[in-house]
């Protein structure tokens, strides 16, 4: 695995853990398919460059304190911290951050990428 950041035409920047740079901008596609109204061919041209930033590490996972921290504080969660080993659903997990719809991230056990929780 490796990290990638990718920069869109518009200046936004998002980085993105993938074997190849194709597949880093494929899971970037299916992430953003909801806001994207189009196919992945159309997609490719909101693209600037993709450019391989490093191997994987696990540090890549982690979201900002900041945001994980207003996050807990609004859901009431104030005991939960990241690093945390939670179980969702019978499934192993560790609290990595939260995103912009206030739902924490969670890196489920054999996988290398967030899942909005």
């Amino acid at each position: 695995m490796n990290t990638y950041l990718i920069e869109f035409i518009d200046g936004h920047k998002r980085q993105v853990i993938g074997e190849t740079a194709g597949k880093a901008k494929y899971d970037l596609f299916r992430d953003l398919q909801d806001c994207f109204n189009c196919d992945f061919r159309d997609f490719i041209g909101f693209i600037e460059s993709c450019k391989k930033l490093r191997g994987f590490s696990i540090k890549d996972l982690f979201g900002g304190r900041d945001q994980f921290e207003s996050i807990k504080q609004a859901r009431g969660i104030d005991f939960a911290y990241q690093g945390m080993r939670i179980s969702v659903c019978g499934q192993m997990g560790i609290i990595v951050g939260g995103n912009n719809s206030m739902n924490l991230d969670v890196v489920f056990n054999g996988q290398y990428h967030k899942s909005p929780l």
